[in-house]
């Protein structure tokens, strides 16, 4: 039985496919025979034959907007994409419709993706926006700290016997530490001295590099902290949700 698929010509988008071909094509919507394994999600028509659609990133600034709002979607050049009222479009600048609670923009034709946009009728709204938006901020900054950190509970119990160490040898001589006999070592730095037979290190350098870590990794978790409180206050303060959804927009977590 042959199979017949509607395409939207401009963007090679399957619209339908169908077993009869009672589709009367016009410059925008062209009709072509199609295998058995072709379907609207997996394939398009790329104005020579079918083609398998390529997974691609499609995004929004942020998650609300109230309704009216513009909003650049980023997609890739040329792209189409079909809104939540069913229309077909290139552009990049989409209003959010409180026509629908949810506007969805989903990729079409040669590539495959969706963005989702919760739309709020007015700045009424502005304290639930506020709520998604902090733990949104908090979600981000807590993957953040925990790629300063290794992950696991053994790196984690690692990660305190390592500061302990390290506070405990801080105002110790180098030539101290390093005249301790090897039963001594064991007993107040016993990581240390177990890393320090293995690398061939001195007992002060293990140390050493211990505390350089942990001066590191403190200075990464307190930046990050600080862009985070910033960022909470920033999106309290402000007093719309358009004001709210900017300070998010404006966080800029690589801030030193």
């Amino acid at each position: 039985m042959k199979r017949w698929a509607i395409i939207h010509g401009p963007s090679g988008a399957i619209i339908a496919i169908s077993s009869r071909r009672a589709f009367e094509p016009t410059p925008d919507m062209i009709v072509e025979e199609a295998g058995l394994d072709i379907a609207a999600d997996t394939h398009w028509w790329d104005g020579a034959g079918f083609a398998v659609r390529e997974d691609a990133q499609i995004s929004l600034p942020t998650a609300f907007a109230a309704d009216g709002g513009v909003l650049v979607l980023q997609k890739s050049d040329g792209a189409w994409h079909i809104g939540s009222d069913g229309s077909l479009s290139q552009a990049t600048q989409v209003t959010a419709s409180s026509s629908y609670k949810v506007n969805r923009f989903t990729l079409v034709g040669r590539y495959r993706g969706f963005v989702s946009l919760t739309v709020v009728p007015d700045d009424s709204a502005a304290a639930a926006v506020e709520s998604a938006l902090l733990a949104a901020v908090k979600e981000r900054a807590e993957q953040l700290k925990a790629q300063a950190l290794t992950p696991g509970y053994a790196k984690a119990q690692e990660y305190v016997q390592k500061g302990k160490e390290a506070a405990a040898s801080a105002t110790l001589l180098a030539a101290t530490l390093n005249a301790l006999t090897a039963s001594a070592a064991a007993a107040q730095y016993p990581m240390a001295q177990a890393e320090r037979l293995i690398t061939g290190e001195t007992l002060s350098a293990v140390l050493a590099r211990y505390r350089a870590g942990k001066a590191s990794s403190d200075a990464e978790l307190a930046r990050l902290s600080a862009i985070e409180w910033k960022a909470v206050q920033a999106i309290k303060s402000a007093a719309t949700v358009a004001a709210k959804q900017a300070a998010y927009t404006a966080i800029n977590w690589s801030q030193s």
